[in-house]
């Protein structure tokens, strides 16, 4: 919800949103990867 406050992040939400569903679950991956990086180089 608070993404809506901003109009940059609602715009980005809202493309998010209507991409097809094969390019968001390559979004998420890379995000999950990157995260899992990230996490591991501060342990």
């Amino acid at each position: 919800m608070h993404f809506f406050l901003s109009p940059r992040l609602g715009i980005l939400i809202q493309t998010f949103d209507k991409m097809y569903a094969e390019k968001k679950k390559t979004y998420i991956n890379i995000a999950e990867d990157y995260l899992s990086q990230l996490d591991s180089e501060n342990k």
